[in-house]
Order: C-alpha cells, then structure tokens, then sequence
C-alpha cells in the first residue's frame, strides 16, 4: 500500500496528466494498471 500511495501522490502532482490520456498506448497501460489494482 505504501507503494501504491506513493504512486497516486506522484500522480496528483503531475499537471496536465489527463493529457496522456489522449494516447492509445497509455490509455491501454492505464487501464491494464487500473484493473491490476482493481483485482487485488
């Protein structure tokens, strides 16, 4: 959990993140980490 918290903080303060979003390739990635997290 420290680890994954660590990551949503990182997240946060990135700005303009919801840019990436836009690409194929990360969206896939995003989603495959999304249902990873999901599934534990």
């Amino acid at each position: 959990m420290t680890t994954v918290r660590g990551c949503q903080k990182s997240c946060a303060e990135l700005q303009g993140w919801h840019h990436y979003r836009d690409y194929e390739g990360v969206q896939r990635t995003m989603e495959r980490v999304n249902s990873t997290i999901t599934n534990l």
